[in-house]
């Protein structure tokens, strides 16, 4: 069987594409994404607890906290591999050239330091407790890695950068 899933209200701009490509596959939605796509049709949207599909393989838990940013983290067990979306971003440090390159220092999004994003951290102002939670639970998995959507991944030492890259959760 194959899934495909939207983690987050904001990567799914290209999911009818593939919805269309693999019709037989299993379609998730973050939460609240059903309300914002109505024309795509999905079979449910995620929750914390796994799908019964990959219970055992994947767990997962939301990442919730922000009006604005709602995100699925699955973390693979027998790889100790926690996937990310947005959540942290972490782009070498010459991938933005001139005043881009300046932003993305002040987002706090350069490689080795990679985090949230500043526009996203300060969405999270009156969710931080509901975050933490969250937090908690990915710092229990006890990852080994993490697989990011945007930037290097880290392999090796990923509790170290997860608990530095959310410092901003327990300001």
């Amino acid at each position: 069987m194959a899934y495909l899933i939207s983690p987050n209200k904001l990567h799914h701009l290209f999911l009818s594409a593939w919805m269309e490509r693999y019709p037989a596959a299993r379609s998730y939605a973050a939460p609240g994404l059903t309300k914002k796509r109505k024309h795509l049709s999905f079979l449910k949207e995620l929750e914390d607890d796994a799908e019964d599909e990959w219970k055992g393989q994947l767990e997962q838990i939301i990442f919730r906290g922000s009006p604005a940013m709602e995100e699925v983290v699955f973390f693979h067990k027998e790889s100790k591999t926690l996937i990310l979306t947005d959540l942290i971003e972490n782009f070498p440090e010459n991938y933005f050239k001139g005043w881009r390159k300046g932003m993305a220092w002040a987002a706090g999004i350069l490689a080795p330091n990679g985090r949230t994003p500043l526009d996203w951290r300060l969405s999270f102002v009156f969710g931080k407790k509901r975050a933490r939670g969250a937090l908690t639970k990915m710092m229990e998995w006890a990852p080994d890695n993490i697989i990011i959507s945007h930037g290097d991944c880290i392999f090796g030492n990923a509790r170290e950068f997860l608990a530095k890259s959310f410092r901003w959760l327990r300001e």
